[in-house]
């Protein structure tokens, strides 16, 4: 039924699926289920791309990346090394980059409030970054205000 509606909503609103992405967060991966699997792998098959969201916040299995149709996979802010442990998390941020890149998976760093975080992200090549460095949440409309007025 889901992708009935989302399919429906596509057409009507002249969007591609491939320009879609869905967000599903770890913690709805921790109870497998075949509903579950099913519904991933037919929103795939379907051309929508699927992000894991919040990667490396204590409930990370590298099997769930085997096991889903997931193309993005967004590192959790808590990765994000702080004024006090630098090295250490930058290290560890390095090596799960490169194992999800050796993975054909598109890196994406959460939490990125500061430039020294930013620069250890283009360091590592993350390949995209967000955070209340470039921008912080704000309503549809100001958004779409900004974006207009950047054309």
């Amino acid at each position: 039924k889901l992708i009935k509606i989302l399919n429906i909503e596509t057409k009507k609103h002249n969007v591609l699926p491939q320009t879609i992405i869905l967000e599903i967060t770890e913690t709805a991966l921790l109870d497998t289920n075949e509903q579950t699997t099913h519904i991933l792998n037919s929103l795939s098959s379907h051309g929508f791309k699927i992000a894991l969201d919040d990667f490396g916040m204590g409930y990370s299995s590298i099997s769930h990346l085997n096991s889903y149709p997931i193309n993005i996979v967004k590192l959790d802010k808590s990765m994000q090394s702080t004024d006090g442990d630098t090295e250490k998390k930058k290290n560890v941020l390095e090596a799960v980059a490169i194992m999800l890149k050796l993975l054909d998976f598109i890196v994406v760093a959460e939490g990125i409030e500061t430039e020294v975080q930013l620069s250890v992200c283009h360091q590592l090549k993350i390949d995209r970054i967000q955070g209340y460095l470039l921008g912080k949440p704000s309503p549809a409309h100001i958004l779409e205000d900004k974006l207009k007025a950047q054309q």
